[in-house]
């Protein structure tokens, strides 16, 4: 089976499914996309090839405008490398977690689904239109404010979050968030994640101090 064959079929029929939602394809990137008031919500399949199979990973990730302008004046890699920042998201299976478990501290378990024939891309064609209405729609209609963001990033500050687990990052967004919701525990979140951070890569280091500084003009 051919990656481009599956993946124009999957798309299409999924499409059918969640475009009443106000999604919109992009079948180069292969996702679905909503974009409402700076809030960027993606649907994403990424598919890997093997020598008679397919592994389809589903992905959800939220790209909130205002948190990562703030953020890319301060990031370390290239411009170029931006469109990549995500504000939140995970695996679809971790958002599962999320929302049948009410878990908020990353995990190992990610949800991805074999395909080796046609009956297998048809079966998960509605398998995967379920989850979306299920779970993914539901984490974007519930995170759509930066209120919510803070909320959910800022929760267990010294774990490791299920929204966001890439360090250093995920402290970046978070307090940027945080201050832009005027979380009266700001102070305390810089104190915490700035601990946190003795031990990320020299090239990343300078991210977060500099970041502390640009945000006491907000």
């Amino acid at each position: 089976m051919k990656v481009k064959d599956v993946s124009d079929k999957l798309l299409n029929n999924i499409y059918v499914g969640i475009e009443k939602h106000g999604f919109k394809l992009n079948k180069k990137s292969r996702q679905f996309t909503r974009i409402n008031d700076g809030f960027k919500q993606i649907f994403r399949l990424l598919f890997y090839k093997y020598s008679d199979y397919i592994l389809i990973e589903p992905v959800v990730i939220v790209k909130v405008k205002e948190i990562e302008d703030i953020y890319h004046k301060v990031a370390s890699k290239a411009p170029e490398h931006f469109d990549g920042t995500k504000t939140i998201g995970n695996n679809l299976g971790k958002i599962i977690e999320v929302i049948d478990e009410g878990l908020v501290i990353d995990t190992n378990n990610k949800i991805k689904y074999l395909v080796e024939n046609e009956q297998d891309v048809e079966i998960l064609i509605n398998v995967l239109i379920e989850k979306f209405e299920n779970y993914a729609l539901p984490y974007f209609n519930k995170n759509n404010s930066i209120h919510h963001i803070d909320e959910i990033l800022n929760a267990y500050p010294s774990k490791i979050s299920i929204h966001n687990s890439l360090y250093p990052m995920r402290a970046c967004i978070a307090i940027i968030a945080a201050k832009l919701n005027n979380n009266p525990q700001y102070d305390e979140l810089v104190s915490i994640y700035k601990e946190g951070l003795i031990n990320v890569a020299d090239f990343y280091k300078p991210e977060f101090p500099k970041l502390v500084e640009l945000l006491k003009e907000y």
